[in-house]
């Protein structure tokens, strides 16, 4: 009995931990950046977000040179 009560307040904190940490980050403001071939959507800064953007082009374009076979047109 005893382990019956304490699964069900493991439980119900588990989801009380749950449900305020989705309202937490819900609330962050989310930015969204586009380059030639990607778009980033994230809650950092803007500049961080820009540059994952460039090293994000800076991969395809190696992956596109090392991989001749493949069509690299199409963005991702």
């Amino acid at each position: 009995m005893k382990l019956i009560k304490f699964i069900l307040k493991a439980s119900f904190i588990c989801l009380l931990l749950g449900f305020f940490s989705t309202v937490c980050l819900a609330n962050g403001k989310w930015i969204k950046v586009n380059s030639k071939n990607f778009q980033l959507i994230g809650n950092a800064e803007e500049k961080d977000i820009q540059q994952v953007g460039v090293q994000l082009e800076q991969f395809r374009e190696v992956f596109r040179r090392l991989l001749t076979n493949y069509n690299f047109i199409s963005p991702v």
